[in-house]
């Protein structure tokens, strides 16, 4: 009876062909798949990201949308946008100046 630690490998060489004929189609259908994943993860994304955008009227959030999905070799890039022209000011912050007001830094959400 073998000890704890022995493992017994039994197998031909044709095992070993077809384990590197799954590995190499696996190999190619991993951009493909990291892709459909990539694609499924930023529609959820994008959900959220509605979810959190602050509503005045509701334009901004119609406004997001998925631009692309990028399966590369360190990762899957997706890239989200928003095409409204104020985006940037509710993001990020912008200077306000009423009238008979002083200016002030209106921040971002």
């Amino acid at each position: 009876m073998p000890d704890a630690f022995t493992i017994r490998l039994n197998f031909g060489v044709e095992g070993l062909k077809g384990y590197a004929n799954q590995l190499s189609k696996a190999q190619e259908e991993l951009p493909k798949f990291l892709e459909e994943l990539g694609y499924a993860c930023g529609y959820l994304a994008l959900g959220f990201l509605k979810e959190a955008t602050p509503v005045n009227g509701g334009e901004l959030r119609k406004r997001w949308s998925l631009k692309s999905v990028e399966a590369r070799s360190d990762g899957v890039l997706i890239s989200l946008m928003n095409s409204s022209e104020y985006a940037s000011y509710v993001n990020i912050g912008h200077m306000l100046n009423p009238t008979g007001v002083e200016r002030r830094f209106v921040p971002g959400k």
